[in-house]
């Protein structure tokens, strides 16, 4: 029936969103629209709360800074709510694309996944564990990519998505998943694990999508996180002296993000949280 098509169509639809005639571009946008006007005719009950209490997502999002393109404006409810419910019938496919071996489609399935982060917002935490997941693999595979040029266009798109993600997952929902990830920690081993390990490509994966996260997520959402996101990304699993190179690397780099994103409130007082709750001996030379 036309439920059945929506489904169907709607990966089509919004893939027209990246075409490269703007003029097609807005008669995609206008479609989604439409369909949006009609979900609020057909579904009152779902958003009369909301109009009538003006309650309209979740406050722990981020909508200070602009969307990427084409979005020039916030979707409204009913858009949202429509691509909401007509995405989890493709959303694991699409996922499964992100480390397709044709980086072309990589590409593409990393241009839809970021339209349907800025319409589904905090509703990505759907099996979060398995998103989180499957973009750490993704990157893996785009960092390995014997082409330079695609190599670095699509890692930095896949960092852009998980910055945009950041911007509407709260941290209480994506740090308890990262920490054990970066840190090697055997319980926390996937099928994507090599021998019952995490193997240096997947925690630098996994330190990198953080990294990105934590870059769109509201610094007042942070600060609950801080101390346990310091002691992780300083152990000496991350950096200490026998721990490899590069994840070390990775590491120091999540942690300055961290510290660019503090800076601006006090440094005096920033320097004295560290040193009070993170075991570190001298947090000024770091």
């Amino acid at each position: 029936d036309r439920y059945d098509h929506h489904q169907r169509l709607l990966p089509y639809l919004i893939s027209f969103f990246h075409d490269n005639v703007e003029s097609t571009q807005q008669m995609a946008i206008a479609a989604i629209a439409n369909c949006g006007g009609q979900y609020i005719a057909e579904h009152p009950n779902e958003v009369i709360e909301r109009c009538q209490h003006g309650v309209d997502g979740d406050l722990s999002c981020n909508h200070a800074t602009g969307l990427p393109m084409p979005f020039k404006k916030r979707p409204s409810l009913g858009e949202r709510l429509f691509i909401r419910a007509n995405t989890k019938r493709f959303f694991k496919a699409l996922l499964a694309e992100l480390r397709n071996w044709i980086s072309k489609i990589r590409k593409r399935s990393i241009e839809l996944l970021s339209i349907l982060v800025v319409y589904c917002e905090e509703h990505l935490t759907m099996d979060f564990p398995y998103t989180l997941q499957s973009i750490a693999v993704a990157l893996r595979v785009a960092k390995s990519d014997e082409d330079g040029k695609d190599r670095c266009d699509i890692v930095c798109q896949l960092l852009s998505v998980c910055s945009l993600m950041g911007r509407f997952v709260d941290p209480g929902t994506y740090v308890p998943i990262f920490l054990p990830r970066i840190i090697g920690d055997e319980s926390s081993v996937t099928t994507y694990s090599e021998g019952g390990l995490h193997s240096v490509a997947v925690r630098i994966s996994y330190i990198s999508t953080l990294g990105a996260m934590l870059r769109g997520t509201r610094i007042d959402r942070i600060h609950f996180f801080l101390k346990d996101l310091f002691e992780a990304l300083l152990r000496p699993e991350c950096v200490g002296n026998t721990t490899d190179e590069n994840i070390k690397k990775e590491s120091l780099s999540t942690f300055i993000v961290l510290l660019d994103r503090l800076l601006d409130t006090n440094t005096g007082q920033l320097i004295a949280f560290c040193e009070k709750n993170c075991s570190l001996k001298d947090v000024k030379s770091l």
